[in-house]
């Protein structure tokens, strides 16, 4: 009896991942145009996603640091957050960066609470900063097909 319920909590157990791959799916998330100035750079930025968590970031550049905190259960609805801050003006990014996929993530089927905000801070040659926030109705979001 013991062994036919360690049997049966096993394969539960292993059902598990495979349940919750068929409730997610990928996206990427791009923005649009940010029609910078052309002495404009990006310095920073933080993404903050609700009902997401992060799959992969496009490669991190260069003298970035980079923090995650990936899937907080204390902030629900699973809220994940990452920042990144260039240590030096040579590691400023062009908003290219951004506008291409820089980011995937995982939504969950289960979860209708989803939003996403990603702040940039835009520093130019006058070392003035100025700070850029966009929504997720600013931000281009688009499935994953694999």
């Amino acid at each position: 009896m013991k062994l036919m319920l360690s049997c049966l909590l096993v394969m539960l157990i292993a059902a598990i991942p495979s349940l919750a791959a068929e409730n997610q799916s990928n996206w990427a998330i791009s923005v649009k145009a940010l029609g910078l100035k052309s002495d404009e750079r990006i310095s920073a930025f933080s993404l903050d996603l609700k009902g997401a968590s992060i799959k992969t970031i496009r490669d991190i550049p260069s003298m970035w640091s980079i923090s995650l905190d990936n899937f907080q259960f204390m902030k629900a609805p699973w809220a994940t957050s990452i920042s990144g801050r260039a240590r030096n003006g040579v590691a400023y990014l062009e908003p290219i960066y951004f506008e291409q996929d820089f980011i995937n993530i995982r939504r969950y089927a289960e979860e209708k609470t989803f939003a996403a905000q990603l702040k940039l801070s835009v520093t130019g040659t006058n070392l003035k900063t100025r700070s850029i926030t966009l929504t997720t109705k600013d931000l281009l979001i688009k499935p994953i097909t694999e």
